[in-house]
C-alpha cells in the first residue's frame, strides 16, 4: 500500500498595489480617480450651500431683531414722553375732608 499525500498548493502573497506617479497616470486612471473624488467635491459642495444658507439666515434674523429692538426703544420713548407731561401729583381737594 502506497500512502499519498495530498497535494497542497502554494498560496500566492497578494502584492500591495503600487500608485503609479503623476506622470504616469492614464487618463483612464485619472478618470476613476475623479469619480471617486466626485462624492467628496458633492459634499464639500453641499456643506457650503449650506453655509451660506445659514449665514443669510442669521444677517435676516440679526435685521429682525434689531428692527424689533429699535421699535421697542422707540415705544418706551412714548411712554417716558407721555410720563413726563402728566402730574401725577392728586389735587389737594380730593384729599379734602368737609
Amino acid at each position: 500500500m502506497t500512502s499519498t499525500t495530498p497535494i497542497i498548493p502554494e498560496r500566492s502573497r497578494s502584492t500591495t498595489p503600487i500608485v503609479p506617479e503623476r506622470e504616469t497616470v492614464t487618463p483612464f486612471v485619472e478618470q476613476q480617480i475623479n469619480y471617486e473624488l466626485n462624492p467628496i467635491k458633492t459634499a464639500v459642495k453641499q456643506f457650503e450651500s449650506i453655509l451660506v444658507k445659514q449665514g443669510k439666515q442669521i444677517r435676516a434674523l440679526y435685521e429682525l431683531q434689531k428692527s424689533t429692538n429699535e421699535k421697542v426703544t422707540w415705544i418706551q420713548n412714548q411712554f417716558n414722553k407721555q410720563d413726563e407731561g402728566k402730574n401725577n401729583d392728586l389735587s389737594p381737594k380730593v384729599f379734602g375732608v368737609s
